[in-house]
């Protein structure tokens, strides 16, 4: 009986500890952010909450997002998946082809330097695989790009449209459908110079964007729309010693590639009469040549969410919907609202897969629940390698030295816009006890590195407690 009550007064002890911890992070949380919608979850790996509050409040996610992108393509697609664009030709006759169809199947890593590679290894696979079947000369040279339909997300924000991180999803993609500026700057306040720009997308450049105090960094923003011809840069670019690099998005990335390689193919040797992209299946008795593979689906998913690399979120996601047979934009949406209500989440907004756009919501409770739910799965593993870590090499910004313990081993997916902060992940103690967390803040008006700081610290001391 004595063992009874002592085990009752530890249990009420440890109530009132964890009670007392957590009201005292939430008082400090609303003290220095009073007018901040925020909301908090900490729980270990069986559910059970350690620290909460507002979790099933609807927040702006931000990049966090790609958490649920990540998840659902690799239950979808499965971790060793690759993406394939074919080359193939009709009516081979005398080193002559009637049509050399290139059909994209999704693939956006296809001549990305992410994974080492370059528009020009494209053009070049592409003519090794003429000359093996001795094709001299195309008739009609022809770009199957009707797998994916032609959408861009129109929440997204017009200053985000013309830059690389607002890049259009298409069936067939090159470069990560962008390009390099180079930039020359000069005095303070005074206007920059285009250096080069690299490859070059045939566009028509206003370049109004002015040097800014070193270290300021790169505030500017390219303004170009889709299939447009035209390019206006405005902002400012920090004062550099050397070219200053920004990247914006090819408005029009299939007829980029096909013009490329139209050119490419006349200079080296082969005869192109016609091209022509073709946003419906091309129909016909095509012989394969050849095909290129992509890295496999967990190496993508790596880049996506180390670098969080939303032209990978947006283009995975399409193509994870439409593996599942579901093409119009309504059809996705329901289809993903019934993977993550299988999940145990009901209650959310996604209008995209990158977290760009404002009309995103979801909740610190959905976000443990889905990474709780992946704890399960066998791609488990390549899910949690792809999240960052503390030093991590592909690490950037405020997570590259996130100040918590390294022994606690955290993996951690982060997000920001203008007034948003996010963090999202795991987290194991030094006795190798699991904690899933979540915390969002929207509509704070300090700097972003108080958020970091304060995070930081809720993380340490709250697994510390433990």
């Amino acid at each position: 009986m004595r063992k009874f009550f002592a085990t009752q007064i530890l249990l009420i002890f440890y109530v009132l500890t964890q009670n007392i911890f957590s009201q005292s992070v939430i008082s400090e949380i609303e003290r220095k952010f009073p007018y901040a919608l925020w909301s908090l979850s900490i729980s270990d790996d069986n559910n059970k909450e350690i620290i909460s509050h507002n979790t099933d409040k609807l927040m702006i996610p931000a990049s966090s997002l790609k958490i649920i992108t990540s998840i659902y393509s690799l239950e979808n697609l499965g971790p060793d998946f690759r993406f394939k664009t074919e080359i193939l030709a009709d009516k081979i006759k005398k080193g002559v082809a009637n049509t050399l169809l290139i059909k994209g199947y999704g693939d956006m890593t296809l001549g990305s330097e992410n994974f080492n590679s370059n528009i020009d290894s494209i053009l070049n696979y592409v003519l090794e695989a003429l000359n093996k079947n001795k094709i001299e000369k195309i008739e009609n040279l022809c770009l199957d790009s009707s797998l994916l339909n032609d959408f861009q997300e129109p929440s997204w924000e017009w200053q985000d449209i013309g830059n690389y991180y607002a890049a259009r999803v298409t069936s067939f993609s090159i470069n990560d459908n962008s390009y390099k500026i180079y930039l020359e700057t000069y005095n303070v306040g005074e206007k920059t110079r285009i250096l080069k720009v690299e490859p070059d997308p045939g566009f028509e450049f206003e370049n109004y964007a002015l040097t800014g105090e070193e270290g300021s960094g790169d505030n500017s923003y390219i303004y170009s729309s889709p299939y447009s011809s035209k390019a206006v840069i405005r902002g400012s670019i920090g004062k550099s010693s050397g070219p200053f690099i920004i990247k914006g998005s090819l408005s029009n990335p299939v007829e980029f590639f096909l013009k490329k390689l139209c050119s490419f193919l006349n200079s080296n040797g082969v005869k192109v009469k016609k091209r022509g992209v073709y946003y419906t299946p091309v129909k016909g008795n095509f012989k394969l040549l050849d095909t290129i593979y992509s890295p496999q689906l967990k190496e993508i998913i790596k880049i996506m969410n180390k670098k969080s690399f939303n032209f990978y979120a947006e283009s995975l996601l399409r193509y994870s919907l439409i593996k599942k047979g579901k093409i119009g934009i309504e059809e996705n949406r329901a289809e993903l609202s019934s993977f993550l209500k299988n999940a145990g989440i009901s209650n959310f907004n996604i209008v995209d897969g990158s977290g760009l756009s404002r009309k995103n919501a979801f909740s610190c409770d959905g976000f443990v629940k889905i990474l709780n739910y992946a704890r399960k799965k066998d791609y488990f593993n390549s899910f949690y390698d792809s999240l960052i870590k503390p030093g991590d090499d592909m690490a950037k910004g405020h997570i590259k030295d996130f100040g918590v313990d390294k022994k606690l081993n955290i993996r951690i997916k982060s997000g920001s816009l203008n007034g948003v902060r996010s963090y999202v992940g795991y987290i194991n103690d030094e006795n190798g006890k699991s904690y899933t967390f979540c915390f969002i803040m929207n509509n704070y008006t300090t700097s972003p590195s108080d958020i970091d700081a304060l995070f930081e610290n809720i993380l340490s001391s709250t697994i510390g407690l433990k």
